[in-house]
């Protein structure tokens, strides 16, 4: 899949909106637009940072990353997930002792 330069016209609202995140996150302002357009929106920067951001929009971009996560929240709805509340729980869990 290749890219295309385009030109948009942007809301002078949407335009600094856009800015200002660019600016928080330091990622350029053309990736915050493709962000945008995707459907995609970053509303704050928490403590990973950038660094985190970019690790979590890279597997979401990739679509094996997507898949991944569609089939993680399918085994999640339907229950498929054992939880282990303490390293105890895990280890009971992990090696089928009871």
């Amino acid at each position: 899949m290749g890219k295309r330069q385009v030109c948009v016209l942007l809301s002078e609202d949407l335009y600094e909106e856009l800015k200002r995140v660019s600016e928080e996150t330091g990622l350029p302002l053309s990736k915050v637009v493709e962000l945008r357009l995707r459907g995609y929106e970053i509303v704050r920067v928490g403590r990973g940072g950038l660094a985190s951001i970019l690790e979590t929009i890279e597997e979401l971009l990739d679509r094996e990353g997507l898949e991944r996560v569609r089939e993680g929240l399918r085994d999640y709805e339907e229950g498929r997930y054992a939880v282990a509340r303490s390293p105890e729980e895990l280890r009971r869990e992990l090696l089928g002792e009871g």
